[in-house]
């Protein structure tokens, strides 16, 4: 084997006899500790660094744990308390509430505002305005509102849920009964995601609640 790019040292009168047996590692190659020696008086390369005795031996420093050099928390050295159930409950209901306070502060405070570049509208050819005043808006509001109730069919059935009445009002969604099992979908009319089905008899049905 060749040990820090030198060859094993071959004795002339082994090498001049071709009958010879094999030699023994140990009368012919040198150590592994004077190889490295030799190796770094002769080239650049690092001595061994687990040898000590070279004069290239490279000197390991223990490792010494700093502080950072910016502002940081100290470490806390006791365990984190848990706060019961019934507190994090009532956090997570205040957070949602200012969240949901939020959400409709900024937008009401952008709704003027739109998306996009804006673009130049050329006004409508041969647009007349009408002599008199426009109505208004509660005026239209209430005109229309009746437009609908009048019409057969039109207005939308709500109903009180038999034992779910503190939920509030629910919307019966139209071509959703079934008469075989006297069921209907239902939909709560102030978080319209949350359908369900119940049973018809058990909706106290209002025709009347948009009058």
């Amino acid at each position: 084997a060749v040990f820090g790019g030198l060859s094993p040292t071959v004795a002339p009168e082994m090498a001049a006899a071709p009958d010879a047996q094999a030699w023994e590692p140990q009368q012919v190659v040198a150590s592994e500790a004077q190889l490295w020696e030799a190796s770094a008086a002769a080239s650049t390369f690092p001595a061994h660094p687990m040898t000590s005795s070279f004069p290239h031996a490279r000197l390991w420093k223990p490792l010494e744990a700093k502080p950072p050099p910016w502002p940081h928390r100290q470490a806390s050295t006791k365990p984190m308390t848990v706060l019961p159930r019934e507190h994090r409950e009532v956090l997570a209901a205040q957070r949602q509430k200012l969240a949901e306070q939020a959400f409709a502060l900024d937008r009401t405070q952008t709704r003027l505002e739109r998306d996009g570049e804006a673009k130049v509208h050329r006004p409508v050819p041969f647009l007349e305005l009408p002599p008199v005043e426009p109505r208004p808006l509660e005026e239209l509001r209430a005109m229309l509102r009746q437009a609908v109730v009048s019409k057969e069919g039109s207005q939308p059935q709500f109903a009180l849920v038999t034992g779910r009445e503190q939920e509030g009002w629910h919307l019966l969604c139209p071509d959703s009964y079934v008469q075989q099992k006297d069921e209907v979908e239902v939909m709560k009319a102030s978080d319209v995601r949350q359908i369900s089905v119940e049973l018809y008899r058990n909706c106290k049905v209002s025709v009347n609640l948009l009058r």
